[in-house]
C-alpha cells in the first residue's frame, strides 16, 4: 500500500495494477516478464521487483516507470525487502542474497537488438567464471541451495532468509567489521533447517522471535490435516475461553462488491466453473501464458521442481556451487542436521505428539523460533503456507494465508488454538496486507481475486462438522451443545445420517431441526444444553451449526458433545485350534518345566495337557468371558472344562480324561458389560480331537535263534494313534537302533515289523523292543536269549 493506492502484481504477465476506491486500473505491463515481489524505495516510489530476460528493479515514479538495475545473471527475484536505505533481493535459481545501493547505480542504457552474427559471439562468450555485479550490486549470501523465497528483517536490521532445496532459514547480520570500501560484511548463521524442503513465508516480531511457514506442495493435499478430537484436551493454564467481545471482533470475509471496472477476462485455461468469480481480475488481451509460471502454483512448483533435477543430474546429482570471486561473500549453505527435539505446542494446533521425528509428518507448519534459537512447532495443516502477518486485532497472534484451498487461519501459539476465519473459493492466498484500522486485504490466485475483511461480525455463519462415524448403526441420543449466547445472538442445531461414510453420495437423510438455542440466563455459562437429535439410527452423522448476530456481538460454539448407543452385537468366534502342547527348551541343563532333558537316543515324556486357542472379538468392543466344554465321540452330552475365562487359551489336562476321540466347544458372551437379559453369547467347535495316553502294544509273532543270528517278527498295534516307530537295544537302553516295518513306513495303527540282530556274543542277552506312537506314548518289551 503507497498513500490511498494498493498495487497489485499480477500474472501470469508482468502487469501492475492498482486499486483505490473499490476500483481496479491498471498501472504498467511488462510483457514476457513476472513481478513477484513490491516494496516502497527510500525515496517514496514503488520498487518492482521483475523477474524475465533479464531480471530488474524498477521504480514508478510520477513521470513513469524507470528500469534502475538490469541483473542478467538472475533468473528469479523472489522476494525484496528495503532495509535501512538499502535493497536486498532473494534471488534463483543459484540461491543468492544480493545488496542494493540505489545511489550507487549507474543509469540503465537500453541495449539494441543484436544481429544473429553478433548473438552468437555473445554466446560464446556466455557463462563467465567470474560474475561481475554491477556498481551498487553486492553478493552478501551465496548458498547451495536452489532459491531463496522469501526475506524478512528485525528491529536490528537483521535479514532473515528462507531457501527452497533444503528448506533453510538463514540469518544474516551486516557488521560490525567492514571492508576496504567501508562496507559491513556480512555474516550468515543457520538458523533453522526445517524437516519440510521449501520455507515459504517469515514474519518476524519486534522482539526477535521468527515465524517460518513451510510450503512444501506435495504435502498440500484437500481436507483437514487433523480430525475433530474425541476427547478434551483443555488449554494452557491462565487463558480463557474465547468470547464473543464487540471491542476485539474476529475478522469475517467481505468481498467489495463495487469492482466492476475491470477488463473483460479472455476464454479460461480451466473449466468454467472453477474459473469464474464475479471479482475476478483478468489480464485483457494477454499474450500467450509465458514459460515461467506464477509463483506458488501448482505449475510453478512442478516447473522448478524440474528446473532443479535438472541441475542435480548435470552434476552427477551433487549440487555444485558456482564459481565465486575471492574477493567475494563467502558461502553458506551446511549439510542438514535435522533437529529432533523440537516440541509442538502441547495439543494445540496440528495435532502434533511433540516431536517433529524425522520430518516425514503430513502437511506443512510454522514453526516459531525464539531468540536463543529454540524451535518450537505452532501450527501444521495440509496446506502450503505463503504468508504470515500478525493479527491487526491481537498483534500475540497470527494471521497465516495458505493455498491449495484458499484458507486463511488465526494461529494463536499461547493458547494453543487455530480458527479458519476465511475458506474462499480461490485456490491460493499469496499476498496479504493486515492495516492499522484492522482491516486486511488479501489477494488471491486460482482465480485472482481482491478480498477485503473487515474488523467486525458477520450476521450469520456456518459450520458443518466432519463426518463422525459409530463403527456400526446407532441410535442417537441426546446432542450438548456448550456456547456463550450474548445479546440477542442464537444457534440453530441441525444434523443428519448415513450409511456411507461420503457425506457428498446419495442415501444420506436430509437436515433435520434440532432446535435452536437463544440466550437463557438460567443456564449457567459453561453448561451444555442437550437438544433432541431426529436423524435415523444410522452409523455415520454430521451436525451443521447455524451462528447468528447483530453484527455487533456474535455467538461462540464452544463444545459439542453426542451421545449415541449401537446395538448389543453378538461377539465373534473367528476359529478354535487344539493341539497337544510342544515343549520349549529350558535354559542350559534344563529341559520343559526345569526337568532334565532326555539322554541321546530316548525318547521325551508324552505330553500331559492340550493347547486349546480361539481367536475370538466384540463388535461392540465389549468385554468377553469363555466357557469351555467336551463331548466324547457318540455322545450328546456337554461336559464342563472351564468356565469364566478371560485369556484366549486354555491348557487341558488329558492325563485325567479316557482315550477316545472329543469335540470342544468355545462359548463367548459379552455379559461383563452388559446389562443381564441383554448380553448375547455366542458358540464355535473345533475339529474333532484325539485323546491317546495308552502305549501301543508289542506282540512277538516269531522269534528264531540261528547261531549268532537273532530274527524276530513283531506285530505293533495302537488302538487310536498311529504306530510312529520301533527301536531295539542289546544290553543297554542307551544305544538304540530303528527297525522299519515291512511296507518301508510307519503309517497306520498296525505295523508288521521284522528284526534281524547279527554278530551276538556266545552268552546270555537282554533284548530291548521299544515302540511309540503318534501322540508320544511308549512301550517297551524285553526278552532274555542265550547264545551257545
Amino acid at each position: 500500500a503507497l498513500g490511498d493506492e494498493v498495487y497489485v502484481a499480477a500474472g501470469p504477465e508482468g502487469r501492475l495494477l492498482t486499486w483505490r476506491d473499490g476500483k481496479i486500473t491498471d498501472a504498467l505491463e511488462l510483457p514476457e516478464s513476472q513481478i513477484f515481489a513490491l516494496d516502497i524505495s527510500p525515496a517514496g516510489h514503488l520498487l518492482l521487483a521483475v523477474s524475465g530476460e533479464p531480471c530488474k528493479l524498477m521504480e514508478l515514479r510520477a513521470d513513469g516507470p524507470v528500469t534502475l538495475l538490469e541483473l542478467p545473471e538472475v533468473r528469479y527475484i523472489w522476494d525484496m525487502r528495503v532495509v535501512d536505505g538499502k535493497v536486498f533481493l532473494a534471488t534463483g535459481i543459484e540461491g543468492q542474497l544480493l545488496e542494493v545501493t540505489l545511489a550507487e547505480l549507474k543509469p540503465v542504457v537500453e541495449k539494441p537488438i543484436v544481429d544473429e552474427k553478433q548473438d552468437v559471439i555473445e554466446n560464446e562468450k556466455a557463462a563467465p567464471e567470474v560474475i561481475v555485479w554491477p556498481a551498487g550490486v553486492r553478493l552478501i549470501l551465496d548458498t547451495r541451495q536452489a532459491n531463496l523465497l522469501c526475506l524478512a528483517s528485525d528491529a536490528q536490521n537483521r535479514l532473515y532468509v528462507g531457501s527452497d532445496t533444503d528448506g533453510l532459514v538463514y540469518r544474516v547480520t551486516l557488521g560490525p567489521k567492514a571492508d576496504a570500501d567501508g562496507r559491513l560484511t556480512p555474516q550468515a548463521f543457520v538458523l533453522f533447517d526445517a524437516p519440510e524442503p521449501e520455507i515459504g513465508a517469515l514474519y518476524v516480531r519486534p522482539d526477535g522471535t521468527v515465524f517460518a511457514g513451510t510450503a512444501d506442495a506435495e504435502q498440500a493435499h484437500p481436507g483437514r490435516l487433523v480430525a475433530l478430537g474425541d476427547s478434551p484436551q483443555g488449554r494452557p493454564d491462565g487463558q480463557q475461553a474465547p468470547k464473543a467481545d464487540p471491542a476485539e471482533p474476529p475478522a469475517a470475509p467481505v468481498e467489495p462488491g463495487d469492482l466492476p471496472n475491470v477488463p473483460p477476462k479472455p476464454e479460461p485455461q480451466e473449466p468454467a466453473e472453477k474459473a469464474e468469480h464475479a471479482n475476478e481480475t483478468p489480464a485483457a488481451n494477454a499474450p500467450a501464458i509465458h514459460e515461467k509460471p506464477p509463483i506458488n502454483s501448482a505449475a510453478h512448483h512442478d516447473a522448478l521442481r524440474q528446473l532443479i533435477e535438472a541441475r542435480l543430474l548435470a552434476t552427477d546429482g551433487k549440487p555444485t556451487p558456482p564459481a565465486q570471486d575471492p574477493d567475494a561473500a563467502p558461502q553458506f549453505g551446511p549439510p542438514r542436521m535435522p533437529m529432533n527435539n523440537m516440541p509442538s505446542a502441547g495439543g494445540g494446533p496440528g495435532g502434533s505428539d511433540g516431536g517433529m521425528g524425522d520430518g516425514n509428518e503430513a502437511g506443512n507448519a510454522v514453526y516459531r523460533i525464539d531468540s536463543l534459537g529454540f524451535v518450537q512447532e505452532v501450527f501444521r495443516e495440509s496446506v502450503m503456507i505463503l504468508r504470515i502477518v500478525p493479527d491487526p486485532a491481537n498483534a500475540d497472534r497470527l494471521l497465516v494465508a495458505t493455498g491449495s484451498e484458499g484458507q486463511l487461519y488465526r494461529v494463536d501459539p499461547a493458547a494453543e488454538e487455530t480458527t479458519i476465519l476465511v475458506d474462499l473459493e480461490p485456490q491460493q492466498i499469496p499476498a496479504m496486507i493486515a492495516q492499522n484500522d484492522g482491516r486486511v486485504l488479501l489477494g488471491t490466485a486460482n482465480p485472482a481475486t481482491l478480498v477485503l475483511l473487515e474488523k467486525g461480525f458477520a450476521k450469520e455463519g456456518e459450520f458443518t462438522s466432519p463426518v463422525l462415524d459409530a463403527t456400526q448403526i446407532s441410535l442417537w441420543g441426546k446432542l450438548h451443545l456448550t456456547a456463550d449466547l450474548p445479546g440477542q445472538t442464537a444457534i440453530k442445531v441441525q444434523t443428519r445420517s448415513g450409511n456411507v461414510g461420503d457425506s457428498e453420495d446419495e442415501g444420506w437423510s436430509s437436515w433435520l431441526d434440532s432446535g435452536e438455542l437463544k440466550p437463557d440466563a438460567t443456564v449457567g455459562a459453561l453448561a451444555p444444553r442437550p437438544l433432541d437429535v431426529l436423524s435415523p439410527p444410522a452409523r455415520f452423522l454430521q451436525y451443521r451449526l447455524t451462528l447468528a448476530g447483530d453484527g455487533a456481538v456474535s455467538p461462540v460454539a464452544q463444545k459439542v458433545e453426542l451421545a449415541y448407543v449401537m446395538p448389543n452385537l453378538k461377539p465373534v468366534i473367528a476359529s478354535v485350534h487344539a493341539a497337544y502342547a510342544q515343549p520349549q527348551g529350558g535354559g542350559p541343563g534344563q529341559g520343559p518345566g526345569g526337568k532334565v532333558p532326555v539322554a541321546a537316543g530316548e525318547v521325551p515324556e508324552a505330553p500331559a495337557t492340550l493347547q486349546i486357542e480361539w481367536q475370538a472379538h466384540d463388535p461392540n468392543e465389549d468385554q468377553l468371558k469363555y466357557t469351555l466344554e467336551y463331548q466324547p465321540a457318540g455322545s450328546d452330552k456337554w461336559l464342563p472344562l472351564a468356565e469364566d475365562v478371560s485369556e484366549t487359551s486354555h491348557e487341558w489336562a488329558v492325563r485325567r480324561v479316557p482315550d477316545g476321540r472329543y469335540l470342544l466347544r468355545v462359548t463367548a458372551s459379552d455379559g461383563p458389560d452388559n446389562p443381564a437379559g441383554m448380553a448375547r453369547t455366542v458358540s464355535r467347535l473345533s475339529d474333532p480331537v484325539m485323546v491317546d495316553n495308552t502305549p501301543p502294544a508289542i506282540e512277538i509273532v516269531k522269534q528264531a535263534l540261528q547261531g549268532r543270528i537273532l530274527t524276530l517278527a513283531l506285530t505293533v498295534t495302537d488302538k487310536l494313534s498311529i504306530v510312529q516307530s520301533l527301536h531295539f537295544a542289546v544290553d543297554t537302553t542307551k544305544d538304540w537302533q530303528q527297525a522299519l516295518p515291512d511296507d518301508l513306513i510307519f503309517d497306520s495303527t498296525k505295523e508288521t515289523v521284522a528284526v534281524k540282530i547279527a554278530d551276538l556274543a556266545s552268552g546270555p542277552h537282554v533284548v530291548t523292543l521299544r515302540a511309540t506312537d503318534a501322540q508320544g506314548n511308549a512301550k517297551y518289551e524285553s526278552l532274555m536269549i542265550d547264545v551257545k
